[in-house]
């Protein structure tokens, strides 16, 4: 069996202006809590071959950081593998993202996107 998925927040960002979540209500929180929860029971496996078997309940996809979308990378110069093991999941239709980046079967979270805001126009 597979090793599950897990999460890390020690590169979370908090401050950057368009990833702020300190606005959202403790439903919002649930909801980011909830996803987590339900990632955390897949494997890595799993969880990368959702952009295929998941379909649009996930939303899940690499980042590619070209002009698609409002940043050009992390930011995060002593994790030089970050951008380039960047991802994406879906909270919901309306909730917003959350990037980060997956290294074994750790993911990073870097930003949490309320608004959609890495992707101004659309996923």
């Amino acid at each position: 069996m597979s090793e599950h998925l897990s999460f890390s927040f020690r590169y979370l960002d908090t401050t950057k202006a368009k990833f702020l979540v300190k606005a959202c209500d403790h439903t919002y929180f649930a909801l980011v809590m909830g996803r987590l929860k339900a990632l955390s029971e897949m494997s890595r496996k799993d969880f990368l071959n959702l952009p295929i078997t998941g379909g649009k309940s996930w939303r899940v996809h690499r980042i590619t950081w070209n002009d698609r979308v409002s940043e050009s990378g992390f930011g995060l110069h002593e994790t030089l593998t970050a951008d380039e093991n960047a991802w994406q999941f879906m909270l919901s239709k309306d909730n917003g993202r959350v990037h980060g980046f997956l290294i074994g079967n750790v993911f990073f979270v870097r930003w949490i996107d309320p608004d959609h805001a890495l992707y101004p126009g659309g996923d």
